[in-house]
């Protein structure tokens, strides 16, 4: 059973105080609330037929028969109280102000609230006496603003800790008792993640509004950054990881637009062509670690990881060992440092320290997922009774980490053609790639590859006939299209797609993605 409800009210006030003074106020209140329950019985004896399985023509073998009763599903309830203030002086000077009180049960009574103001600044500088009057340039606008949002976007009750139960004992003769007990550890301190943001901005049109754009330079602070911290599993907690406000992480940068738009003069022109170009320059770090140390995810699900969160880094940054080149026979093994049971056609692992063994304290950060740049590129033409769109999209600078390249630890799985073909043996000592073997792979520099890729995103080609054509055919629209998605990519890496996405303390890992597919299409749009 589940239900949820929501209560939203506003109020707009809006006030010409006289010609160049306008103000508008607005004040509001939200309320919702969701729930559910999930009741589970248990019993033995049911008849096997499909027919007959019902849980009253079965026995009971404990006491009680519920296995459990508990909350199901994104349950909770939220409180919002909102204002906002807008005011514009001779329409060329914009002043915004907002404030938000906002509490969540997901959290414990006290930090259960927070409070979330923002301000910004606009400035029309076309309109002033002193901007130069030209067909060049027609329009100039600065922005400034700051402000802070709260994230609550967590499983309910992570701060409470709740018993397993359920669980069976055997006492003196042999009676079954019912049993139950914390094996669950949680952090009783939870409280909003905030991020704060500061920009600096200004919009532009120039050459009679064909070209427009944007520029925006950004910092933005999130303090108190909520994920799953892994845990000892000496401390007995079933899921080995505690929930927690685990880091401050920043994210810096600068983004532009460019466009080009051709009927920006409203004229028609038998060539019509819009476009739009998107950059974003972004440096992602962790500026500090609640817990004080760094912190492994990136799970290879063979008791490896390939990730940590560590002060001064990318958040899930690719911490592994770095190679140089394999080993050809058992001298150079017993010559250098190197790890327990290697063998000729294992990678040689760099001694970072120079200490004579190879341990975790060699380990090196080689990238992270995280983009240095993200690009985006968007245009439409149109000529006569023809229209395409073409859309590209980007990203630079990032690190993914291939572990198609190795056998998976636990199960039989494909490997790569070239691994099969070019593997090291004696008759082939490669440096490139290592032997075969069924063991558990390190995570080594050999599987982090480049993530950069650029993609045709889409293609869409169509023909609209002509009204009276239309009209012979019975309808008052007609056009035909051919559209392609992922029609290609261009990447270096040998993997199926440099898109991995995921939590940010673990993403770019590819252990099971799917290939991406491409998908053309032909279709008629029919309008009567």
């Amino acid at each position: 059973n589940g239900y949820r409800w929501l209560f939203n009210q506003l109020a707009t006030y809006e006030k010409s105080l006289n010609k160049k003074n306008k103000l508008k106020l607005i004040l509001g209140h939200t309320a919702e609330k969701y729930d559910g329950e999930a009741i589970a019985i248990s019993k033995d004896g049911v008849p096997s037929k499909p027919q007959y399985r019902y849980i009253n023509t079965g026995y009971s073998t404990i006491q009680g028969n519920i296995l459990y009763q508990r909350p199901i599903g994104d349950y909770g309830s939220r409180e919002s109280y909102l204002s906002k203030a807008n005011y514009a002086f001779d329409d060329k000077i914009f002043i915004s102000a907002s404030f938000r009180r906002d509490g969540s049960s997901k959290f414990p009574e006290k930090n259960r609230w927070g409070n979330f103001p923002s301000v910004g600044l606009a400035w029309d500088l076309t309109k002033e006496s002193f901007f130069p009057r030209s067909a060049d340039f027609n329009y100039l606008k600065l922005r400034a603003s700051w402000g802070q949002v709260g994230n609550d976007r967590i499983n309910p009750s992570e701060f409470v800790t709740l018993l397993s139960t359920g669980l069976i004992s055997v006492f003196g003769n042999g009676d079954i008792q019912d049993g139950s007990t914390i094996s669950e550890i949680k952090d009783p301190n939870l409280q909003w993640e905030v991020t704060t943001e500061y920009d600096l901005g200004f919009d532009f049109e120039l050459f009679r509004k064909h070209v427009f754009g944007t520029v925006d330079a950004y910092y933005k602070l999130t303090t108190g950054a909520l994920f799953n911290v892994p845990l000892s599993a000496g401390l007995g907690d079933n899921n080995n990881s505690m929930l927690t406000n685990a880091a401050d992480i920043s994210n810096m940068g600068i983004e532009f637009t460019l466009g080009y738009n051709s009927d920006a003069s409203g004229r028609k022109k038998a060539i019509s062509w819009n476009t739009l170009f998107t950059a974003t320059f972004n440096r992602n770090r962790v500026e500090n670690l609640g817990l004080g140390r760094p912190t492994n995810y990136g799970n290879l699900n063979n008791g490896e990881f390939a990730t940590r969160v560590a002060p001064g880094q990318p958040i899930g940054v690719f911490w592994v060992y770095e190679t140089d080149g394999i080993y050809q026979n058992k001298d150079e093994i017993a010559n250098s440092a190197h790890l327990f049971g290697a063998q000729p056609g294992d990678f040689k692992i760099i001694d970072q320290n120079n200490d004579g063994s190879i341990d975790d304290d060699d380990r090196i950060y080689a990238g992270s997922y995280q983009p240095i740049a993200y690009f985006g590129w968007n245009t439409q033409l149109r000529w006569k009774n023809w229209d395409v769109n073409i859309d590209f999209l980007s990203n630079y600078g990032n690190k993914v980490f291939n572990g198609k390249k190795t056998v998976r630890y636990g199960g039989s799985y494909n490997v790569e053609y070239e691994v099969a073909v070019n593997r090291w043996t004696p008759d082939n000592p490669t440096n490139e790639y290592p032997r075969a073997f069924n063991g558990v792979p390190k995570p080594t520099d050999y599987f982090v590859e480049s993530g950069s890729f650029l993609r045709l995103n889409n293609l869409s080609i169509g023909y609209q006939l002509k009204p009276r054509q239309a009209k012979r055919m019975g309808a008052k629209n007609l056009r035909f299209y051919v559209t392609a998605q992922n029609l290609f990519t261009l990447m270096s890496y040998s993997g199926f797609t440099a898109e991995l996405p995921g939590a940010p303390p673990q993403a770019g890992i590819e252990l099971n993605i799917y290939p991406t597919s491409r998908t053309i299409l032909t279709g008629v749009q029919i309008q009567f």
